[in-house]
């Protein structure tokens, strides 16, 4: 559905989710996921002030790599591990845009970190159509921290 620099996300509106096409008008409606080609426009356009923002995909889970490049293992005072170091997060990790993040009561320390995905010139479902090697790979939507 999605082509090459237009933006698309999802929102929640009047008490479900949609899909929403940002245009010069506003944020067009979408009924289906927008990521799987299966989107039909629905004729109704908002503004961003209606909505909330959600994450742009539903994951259905979230593995990270940790300590995986030196500069962030020796920031922390850590070796580079022989092996990944693979981890889980809860798909609630996740924040649209403009979401609030807030500190439970009682915790001190809270280490944060943001992951920005970007996609130069590949429509994603076009991309996982075709065979790719793992450098080709790189920059796909896939996890959200």
């Amino acid at each position: 559905m999605s082509t090459v620099g237009e933006r698309w996300g999802r929102v929640f509106w009047l008490g479900r989710t949609w899909s929403v096409h940002v245009t010069d008008q506003g944020l067009a409606l979408y009924n289906g996921n927008w990521w799987q080609e299966t989107a039909h426009p629905t004729g109704v356009v908002v503004s961003a002030d209606q909505v909330t923002w959600l994450t742009p995909t539903e994951p259905r889970s979230i593995l990270c790599v940790g300590r995986n490049y030196r500069a962030h293992a020796a920031e922390l005072g850590n070796q580079v591990p022989d092996k990944p170091l693979f981890f889980l997060k809860p798909v609630s990790a996740g924040l649209g845009h403009q979401g609030i993040i807030r500190r439970p009561t009682g915790v001190g320390r809270v280490d944060y970190e943001g992951e920005l995905v970007v996609v130069i010139g590949v429509s994603w479902p076009a991309a996982l159509a075709r065979p790719m090697s793992s450098r080709q790979c790189w920059g796909l939507p896939s996890a959200m921290t």
